[in-house]
């Protein structure tokens, strides 16, 4: 049997923010995105933090076969300069910026994202195998892969085995900055029955204090974080990258939106049932309780387990790359 293998290496650079305002999800949708590319060719990739325009001019002459932004930061000049390379630029989007230019490919992997771009509702699909509120659009020279099919999915999260008859165990994130603290506000509102197993991230700024009932996690890696997922019974999470994950692991969720990029994708995955949301910390005693019994959180997992996460994604990257 002749063994299947990649075609010639291809080059991709990525540029992301990163900071303790921002966080580290511009750079793990970057590396999980890489991580799939990778599965599909041979990658070879560099991912440059808060890119300047002289860092991008500095570039002239070199030669990508893909360009990657995942930024807020960067305005119209920085795409026009990276729109001079003779490469494909994919941009990650969560609020229909606007900024990108044409011949460039955009994509949301938010819950019916296809609402948050009208531009795109008339507009005719590229793809004629899938459903429309799911295919590549275009529109003004823009390519737009919108919706769960297109989310960015990890292998690392499998779906939770049981669940108990009882809520025991939270797990608890707020990305890898969390910058003002709401780690600190959530474990206030946490019964002192339960126990919650908190995630920090790298760029976590603040000192907590300890407490009994509280076990404190710092940088794990995507199996690790998938094993105490599956330890627990039901989590509280900012609004980002973090709930595709615990939508893959089908946890139920009370989710925050920390962030103005973050409120889209937390409402669209309450409307689905999929999730509930919080407005303020004071909510979570009453929402733990609205998830106590064991049938509840089963149905939210059985939610969760019927959406198209990424199913479209590799097949898209294929068609964008040329792979």
């Amino acid at each position: 049997m002749a063994i299947p293998h990649k075609q010639q290496s291809m080059r991709f650079l990525a540029f992301c923010d990163y900071s303790q305002n921002v966080g580290l999800g511009h750079l793990r949708r970057c590396e999980k995105l890489f991580c799939l590319l990778d599965s599909l060719c041979d990658c070879e990739y560099s991912v440059i933090k808060n890119a300047t325009i002289a860092y991008i001019k500095s570039l002239a002459g070199q030669s990508f076969d893909g360009i990657i932004v995942d930024s807020y930061a960067f305005t119209r000049t920085h795409y026009a300069l990276l729109a001079r390379f003779d490469a494909v630029l994919l941009c990650f989007d969560d609020e229909n910026r606007g900024v990108y230019p044409a011949g460039s490919f955009v994509l949301n992997g938010a819950p019916n994202a296809h609402l948050l771009y009208p531009q795109c509702q008339k507009q005719h699909p590229l793809h004629t195998d899938c459903a429309p509120t799911h295919c590549i659009r275009e529109s003004k020279g823009v390519h737009y892969a919108l919706g769960l099919p297109y989310a960015l999915t990890s292998p690392h999260f499998t779906p939770k085995p049981t669940h108990k008859e009882q809520i025991q165990d939270i797990f608890i994130n707020f990305g890898g900055a969390d910058s003002l603290n709401f780690s600190a506000q959530v474990l206030e509102c946490i019964p002192r029955h339960c126990h919650a197993h908190l995630v920090l991230g790298e760029l976590y700024p603040h000192t907590l204090q300890p407490k009994d009932n509280v076990t404190l996690y710092h940088n794990l890696r995507p199996n690790e974080l998938n094993a105490l997922i599956a330890r627990c019974d039901v989590a509280i999470s900012a609004g980002g990258g973090m709930l595709l994950e615990l939508a893959q692991s089908q946890m139920p969720t009370i989710m925050f939106a920390t962030a103005p990029n973050q409120a889209f994708q937390v409402a669209q995955f309450k409307e689905l049932g999929a999730f509930i949301e919080a407005k303020d910390f004071a909510q979570i005693p009453e929402l733990l309780s609205s998830l106590a019994p064991q049938c509840v959180r089963q149905d939210k997992a059985d939610i969760l387990a019927q959406l198209p996460l990424g199913v479209h994604l590799a097949p898209a990257l294929k068609q964008i790359f040329k792979l």
